[in-house]
């Protein structure tokens, strides 16, 4: 809702794929061969008030974010429009990759983003195919590199 940079990244993202389709074998080949699922923004209302939440009649708000069945009561989740919305996705399809565009922080992580596969002493338990997602997370971080002298260049798995 009120992070506004992810819709503006995916608009142009999709900007860039439908202006080149034609123009970049690449960009042909990548669009011919795989499916791609575009959500500029699964908030949309807070999007539209600037909000982080989805705001209701009785003025109540609740975070999208953090309405997943994900460390918290399973009967307290999935109240959100847009946490509905991306769990139907994910249930209907199995994604080989997800990009989240996130405000606040540049950052290429991946699966097991929490701290339940770690001991006390902060050993964690890499997931199964960890090595394969390190791999592609750095070739991002190093085709994308620092965004000149505004941002560092991403953190990876962090």
């Amino acid at each position: 809702g009120d992070e506004r940079i992810g819709p503006q990244a995916v608009l142009a993202l999709a900007t860039l794929l439908t202006t080149r389709y034609n123009t970049s074998q690449y960009i042909r080949t990548l669009l011919d061969r795989r499916e791609i699922v575009l959500i500029p923004a699964t908030n949309a209302v807070g999007y539209h008030l600037n909000r982080r939440g989805e705001v209701y009649d009785d003025g109540s708000e609740l975070d999208p974010n953090r309405d997943f069945a994900f460390n918290q009561d399973q009967t307290k989740c999935m109240r959100t429009v847009a946490a509905r919305a991306l769990n139907e996705l994910f249930t209907a399809n199995i994604f080989r990759l997800a990009l989240t565009f996130h405000g606040g922080t540049n950052v290429l992580g991946y699966e097991w983003g929490d701290y339940s596969h770690c001991e006390k002493d902060g050993n964690c338990e890499a997931a199964p195919d960890h090595a394969a997602m390190d791999l592609l997370a750095r070739r991002m971080q190093a085709y994308a590199g620092p965004a000149g002298e505004y941002e560092k260049e991403y953190k990876v798995g962090d």
